[in-house]
Formats: structure tokens, sequence, C-alpha cells
């Protein structure tokens, strides 16, 4: 029988090698862009989605934090590192968000997931961009945002739902 240190080291080793593969889907995503004023709006944040409801909000927030720092320096940090580095806290964050919305796994708490991370992807986190480009960027910068946020967080949620009962 395996002591509870060994349980609690396999099951540490699983969930490392969990968020490592899913940070490298990340990677993949980061490569898939939606047209955007900057080019970082991409499908990075799916798996991060993803890990929050399967695996848990902390492990969430740090697959998308990197993903999002992945699709950014694909993208040469247009914003700066600085900037890109407080999108990344503020997807965590998002990913926190998803989890605690949407952790019962049904529709309804699964949809208003998506609709509050969504929103929270356009309106809020955009308005990092004021000091960067004004109240025009932010603007520009929204629909972009609400299709990414809501296609990642729409996949992730489906994949969940589909995926649920073997995880």
């Amino acid at each position: 029988m395996m002591n509870k240190t060994m349980q609690m080291t396999k099951t540490a080793t699983r969930t490392l090698v969990w968020m490592g593969l899913l940070v490298g889907m990340s990677a993949v995503g980061a490569l898939i862009k939606i047209p955007s004023p900057f080019g970082t709006v991409a499908f990075d944040s799916c798996p991060g989605y993803f890990a929050a409801l399967a695996m848990g909000g902390w492990q969430g927030a740090v697959v998308i934090a990197a993903g999002h720092l992945l699709t950014s320096a694909l993208s040469g940090f247009p914003m700066s590192l600085p900037m890109h580095l407080a999108l990344a806290l503020v997807m965590a964050l998002l990913a926190l968000l998803f989890r605690l919305v949407g952790r019962k796994g049904s529709v309804p708490s699964l949809a208003a997931a998506v609709v509050l991370a969504s929103l929270g992807n356009s309106f809020v986190a955009a308005l990092l961009v004021l000091p960067v480009g004004g109240w025009a960027l932010y603007f520009a910068y929204i629909p972009s945002l609400l299709v990414g946020g809501i296609a990642n967080t729409l996949v992730a949620a489906l994949v969940y739902r589909a995926l649920r009962s073997q995880l």
C-alpha cells in the first residue's frame, strides 16, 4: 500500500504534468490569432479556463497567465512587458472567477461563467490599455477581446462539460 507522502507526490506530479501540457496547448493556441489592434488576442486562454474548471482555480490561473505571456512574447510584447504582466495577472483573476462561478459544471453555472469571464476579459481587462492609447484604443480593442473571450471560455466550458465524467 502506498503511504500518504508517496500518494501526495504522485498527485502533485500528475498536476504539474497536466499543467505543463495545458501551457503547451496555450502556446499552440497563441498561434491562432483573432484580429485585434495589437495582435495579442488568440486562443491561448482556453486551456487556462479549462484547467480552472478541471483542476482548480489556482492551476487555471497559472496556465492562463503563462498562456497570455506566451502570446504576448510571440507578438513582441507590443504594449511593454510590464503591461503584459499586469494583463497576465488580470487573466489569472478571471480564471479564478471562471472556476468560482462554473465549478458546479451545470449548464447554467457554465453559461454564467462564460458570460462573466468574457465581459471581464473585454470591458475590464481592456481598461489597462488606457495609459497606452486612451479611450480610442480601449473602444477599438473591445470587439476583438469580446470575441476572443467568448470563444476561449465557450470552448473551455464545452470541452469540460464533455470530459468531466472522465476527469
